[in-house]
């Protein structure tokens, strides 16, 4: 499938960094599927794939709390053949006289999404779609996902928030 854009505007871009780990995830998924590969777990830092189902037992995918080192979970999922795609606030961000200042821009005010949110997590077939959900849905915040949501029979979203808490909303 290719596709064309055009451009007439030298002060317009486009920027894919919000899906393009996801995009890179589904093509690793199919080359590796037509290679014959029937089960494995395709890593993207934050951006995860599982192809099979770990021989029946599913893969346990452990869920990183935010602002706490790499490899400390604030909970785990257990999957099949699905893609998990965190986005958060806690990777690439400073703080100055106590706020945080993170790299998921609200696209209504050209500055960081102010919310509750913490991080989101989307499990769902599509890792390029989990990819664009999981920072769509941290800058609509948790409402506005909420009722996003209700309309997507096949996502699941885990939102952590800056106090800890958890929620797990099946879509």
């Amino acid at each position: 499938m290719e596709y064309l854009l055009r451009i007439n505007d030298d002060d317009l871009m486009i920027d894919l960094g919000g899906i393009a780990k996801g995009y890179i995830a589904d093509e690793l998924r199919t080359f590796m599927c037509g290679c014959g590969c029937s089960e494995a777990v395709i890593s993207l830092g934050g951006n995860i794939t599982c192809i099979g189902n770990k021989q029946g037992k599913g893969y346990k995918i452990g869920i990183q709390k935010p602002f706490e080192g790499q490899g400390i979970t604030a909970t785990t999922v257990n999957v099949g053949q699905t893609s998990v795609v965190t986005s958060g606030i806690y990777e690439r961000y400073f703080e100055r006289n106590g706020r945080i200042y993170h790299h998921i821009i609200d696209n209504s005010t050209g500055f960081p999404a102010e919310n509750n949110i913490a991080s989101v997590t989307v499990i769902c077939k599509d890792s390029m779609k989990a990819d664009a959900l999981s920072t769509a849905l941290l800058c609509m915040g948790y409402d506005k996902a909420c009722e996003y949501l209700k309309g997507q029979t096949d996502v699941r979203a885990i939102f952590i928030f800056r106090d800890g808490s958890i929620s797990d909303i099946h879509g």
